[in-house]
């Protein structure tokens, strides 16, 4: 157990379970927001208006940015790298996706 200083909250006990539980959250919440628009393409659909559920998708999209923003700036657990390779791998993938969808060195419609 160590003694983490949240600001108001001074002398906060914290055991390794918040711990893992603040890096599963984290990282399940801003994997999941980068994954629907690599999987779904949610934003093509929606500028075409054919998304289903625009308001679950925009649920996932707010969920993991307010939990990147969580994880780099208010968390003293350490999660900021985290957020910071989620967003490398899946930048990397976009650019896999991105070349692989080229015919002609066009990209295809609703191709980001």
């Amino acid at each position: 157990m160590e003694e983490v200083s949240f600001g108001l909250l001074d002398n906060v006990v914290v055991d390794d379970s918040l711990r893992i539980f603040s890096h599963a959250l984290v990282f399940a919440s801003v994997s999941a927001a980068f994954l629907q628009e690599l999987v779904f393409g949610v934003k093509a659909k929606y500028q075409r208006g054919e998304l289903k559920h625009p308001r679950l998708h925009a649920a996932f999209s707010v969920l993991g940015m307010a939990t990147a923003f969580y994880a780099l700036f208010l968390n003293p657990f350490g999660e900021r790298y985290v957020v910071a390779g989620i967003a490398a791998v899946f930048w990397v993938l976009f650019e896999v996706k991105k070349k692989k969808g080229r015919v002609g060195g066009k990209t295809p419609p609703g191709g980001s």
